[in-house]
């Protein structure tokens, strides 16, 4: 699972811009950028990017925290 910093990073910077606060809209974030990045040849075909929908959704208290932190909530 060597790019789920950057899918991180990068799911950070997405939702930031529309801006995302909920779990849900994050949920389909995730899998839009994770099938992006299949689809793009990063994430390998025979990689299960289940295991990074998962790892990456358990990641939404991080990013609202941040937001939190931050006052853009």
């Amino acid at each position: 699972m060597e790019h789920i910093t950057e899918l991180y990073n990068d799911l950070v910077e997405r939702a930031r811009r529309v801006p995302i606060a909920d779990k849900e809209a994050w949920d389909d974030l995730v899998q839009e950028v994770v099938e992006e990045y299949r689809t793009e040849g990063v994430i390998s075909d025979d990689e299960p990017t289940e295991d990074f929908e998962d790892v990456l959704s358990e990641k939404f208290d991080e990013y609202y925290q941040r937001l939190l932190d931050e006052g853009a909530v």
